[in-house]
């Protein structure tokens, strides 16, 4: 075939990448991650540079009349920082939720890459061009995405859940609250919690500067006593003297409530102890010692 059509795949790769509906048809099926996204957000990502978008709904406003009583969420996560932002949409057109990105950007600032899902909106070619405008990289992943999908489905599960939760007591309540209101609570209780869970900052990383270990195995088992030992010849805190342990208890708390107070009162005071923490962070492994190569001895009669 390449001897009696030798330019054939180089014009089916040109049609392929040229055709709207093959590259919509390859956006949908989300076959490819662009932009290195999907390695763990810790490691890879700081603060601002990655943006996760969703849409939730339709949910009933119960303050509205019946007829014009719809509206969906937008819901913006940093997954670094787990800080959500969000706007409330009477329609999911992609006129709307490119408003909403627009002054999501205004405040937030510009991000590397948009991650989403594969829906309609995102993968129509207005958004694409928006995003190509704005100099944002898109990546879609599928619904059954594992690892890195499943922490952005995971906090949005949560979110809604509290929303649906507040509808339903509102709804019985003989003066209902509206769901601007009720949206907005969600989303300040679930801005306000540490997260440990899912990748929030915590007072261990701050002083260690290292994400915090945990056992291993059922309580009675060989392998969590076995991981308990190796936590206390790893942890400082564990294997120093009883008046420097003390000493070091005292600090971890004191950090911890300065991380809580710091998220509680302005995300801008949290943003800047997620940066000190990746400056920290960054130091450490570069004093690091580098790998050695293998040093390769030649003996007589080789070859």
């Amino acid at each position: 075939t390449y001897y009696y059509t030798p330019k054939l795949r180089s014009h089916l790769r040109r049609i392929v990448s040229t055709c709207d509906t093959c590259q919509r048809k390859r956006r949908r099926n989300a076959s490819r991650s662009q932009g290195g996204v999907v390695r763990p957000p810790g490691l890879s990502f700081d603060i601002g540079n990655v943006v996760v978008v969703d849409l939730q709904g339709p949910l009933v406003d119960p303050s509205a009349p019946q007829s014009d009583s719809k509206r969906w969420i937008l819901t913006i996560l940093d997954p670094v920082s787990f800080s959500v932002d969000y706007d409330i949409l009477p329609y999911p057109t992609t006129s709307l939720v490119i408003s909403a990105m627009e002054r999501s950007f205004a405040v937030r600032g510009i991000p590397l890459v948009l991650v989403s899902d594969v829906g309609s909106v995102f993968t129509s070619a207005p958004f694409l061009y928006f995003l190509k405008t704005w100099n944002v990289r898109a990546c879609w992943l599928p619904r059954d995405a594992r690892g890195y999908g499943g922490f952005h489905e995971r906090l949005h599960g949560q979110l809604l859940e509290q929303i649906r939760a507040r509808l339903i007591d509102s709804a019985r309540s003989p003066d209902p609250t509206p769901l601007s209101t009720v949206v907005a609570e969600s989303v300040s209780a679930l801005n306000r919690l540490p997260l440990y869970d899912f990748g929030g900052l915590s007072a261990h990383e701050l002083h260690f500067c290292r994400r915090p270990r945990y056992p291993v195995g059922h309580d009675d088992s060989d392998e969590h006593n076995v991981s308990l030992e190796k936590l206390k010849e790893w942890l400082p805190s564990l294997t120093i003297l009883d008046p420097q342990r003390e000493i070091l208890q005292d600090d971890l708390l004191r950090m911890a409530d300065e991380v809580a107070t710091r998220r509680c009162e302005t995300m801008v005071d949290y943003w800047d102890l997620w940066c000190e923490r990746s400056d920290r962070v960054r130091q450490r492994f570069e004093k690091l010692p580098l790998p050695r190569a293998h040093m390769h001895i030649f003996k007589p009669g080789d070859k």
